[in-house]
């Protein structure tokens, strides 16, 4: 609603600029008042300070400009305040002919609106480290418009409590919002295709996070030691999980890894304690180094027939975990680490891994490819009551199961004759409960 009021007070129109101070004196003059403000900035409230002003109720002058007096001219300052913060640092950039926004400069407010536009163009970026460590920061308002929020833009701001991304952003940068650690949910528009790394890293209070399917890709670090992340469902057609995405996420007890992922990064989800059910895609060909160590809830897992190798410390402190399957016939182990502190109870394993997953809680093995049964493999598994081997077993080492004192137990999945052939070496069964093996066609007691 417009309408016109004729003053007495002053002589000639002021006409206020953005940000600017115009200096109008003497006797009456018109001005044209606006419910909003118009990009044009002709239109603006009139701060009646002067005896005889009609406009008193502050209430009937939203959206108005402060005016006072000063050596008797008026001055006239443009304060929108309902519309942008006042003191922002803008840079006009000629190649897209708009604003990118570079940071809080003088504004001290601690709830921040961008406008959509500043002086006739359009706002559409946020530049990097814009709003870096504005510890004061609470809240901000991004305009539809922004379609760019820089590296390191809202890092560090500890009282930032919640953020909208808009639509038509495509990227989250690296650090974006590292250290926002008052952030307790985030919702990433369609249009991001990528989160680079470290972008949510120490988002301590983040609870809930929505990835959309455009997300291609999740750069290393992305989500590390967002400590109170309970769950999250990874995008269809995401290829990888980066090094350390999820690395510290304690309180992480449930994800979905889909179907289009072929590789799980070096500590993707080291630390993740609460984590206790993880099922590992068949495209999955590469587990990294610590990729789930101390991931101490975690009770089973099923690793994939094209993993090829399982690297130092994958499962190291995995202190829950007593399932066991490899798949891959020629799955190889990287050390003693690879599953060091875990109470692995029943094992469905290829031959030659049996000796990695040696300790005294395994009950059940079942071996199922391979043609050697090394030297001391399962010795001193004290507890273990059954073995299980294939047709293709042809050797079975010196001390292969010594001092198993509760075996009483071997499968065969051949006949006796075949069994008889098998070449075994001295003491493969010495102090163990006293064996059958039942084979396809008959039993050999050893007892």
């Amino acid at each position: 609603m417009k309408r016109k009021i004729l003053t007495t007070l002053l002589s000639l129109v002021c006409a206020t600029g953005a940000l600017s101070l115009v200096a109008c004196g003497g006797g009456g003059h018109t001005h044209e008042w606006a419910q909003t403000w118009e990009n044009n900035e002709t239109h603006h409230w009139h701060n009646c300070i002067a005896d005889g002003c009609f406009i008193t109720d502050v209430s009937d002058k939203y959206g108005y400009a402060e005016h006072d007096f000063s050596d008797g001219d008026c001055v006239c300052g443009y304060k929108p305040t309902y519309n942008y913060t006042v003191g922002l640092e803008y840079k006009f950039d000629f190649g897209t002919d708009s604003y990118f926004m570079k940071g809080s400069g003088t504004a001290t407010d601690n709830d921040i609106i961008i406008p959509s536009e500043y002086e006739g163009k359009p706002v559409t970026k946020i530049e990097d480290r814009a709003f870096e460590n504005c510890n004061s920061l609470t809240s901000i308002k991004i305009p539809d418009g922004v379609t760019g929020i820089g590296r390191n833009a809202f890092a560090g701001c500890g009282s930032l409590t919640g953020i909208t991304i808009p639509d038509g952003v495509t990227v989250i940068e690296e650090e974006t919002f590292k250290g926002c650690s008052n952030i307790t949910s985030i919702v990433i528009p369609n249009s991001v295709t990528t989160i680079r790394q470290t972008a949510f890293e120490s988002c301590s209070s983040l609870t809930i996070v929505t990835i959309p399917d455009s997300v291609t890709h999740i750069g290393w670090n992305a989500f590390e030691n967002c400590s109170k992340l309970t769950s999250i469902n990874l995008p269809d057609g995401i290829p990888y999980i980066s090094d350390a995405t999820f690395m510290g996420c304690t309180s992480l007890a449930s994800i979905t890894i889909p179907n289009s992922v072929t590789s799980i990064g070096n500590n993707a989800f080291n630390g993740c304690g609460k984590l206790t059910n993880v099922t590992i895609p068949e495209a999955v060909t590469g587990l990294g180094n610590n990729v789930f160590r101390d991931c101490g809830s975690l009770t089973s897992i099923v690793i994939p027939s094209g993993v090829n190798k399982l690297y130092f410390s994958a499962f190291s402190g995995c202190s829950s975990l007593i399932s066991l399957t490899v798949q891959g016939s020629e799955t190889v182990i990287d050390g003693d680490t690879v599953f060091e502190g875990c109470p692995i109870e029943t094992a469905t394993i290829p031959a030659r891994i049996c000796s990695y997953i040696n300790n005294a809680a395994l009950k059940t093995v079942v071996v199922t490819s391979g043609d050697r049964i090394y030297d001391a493999a399962l010795k001193d598994c004290s507890n273990l009551e059954s073995i299980t081997l294939p047709a293709t077993v042809s050797y079975i080492g010196d001390e292969a199961f010594m001092d198993c004192k509760k075996l009483t137990s071997i499968t065969f999945n051949g006949t006796t004759e075949k069994w008889k052939e098998i070449q075994v070496g001295s003491n493969w069964s010495y102090r163990t409960g006293g064996i059958i093996v039942h084979c396809t066609n008959g039993e050999i007691d050893y007892t």
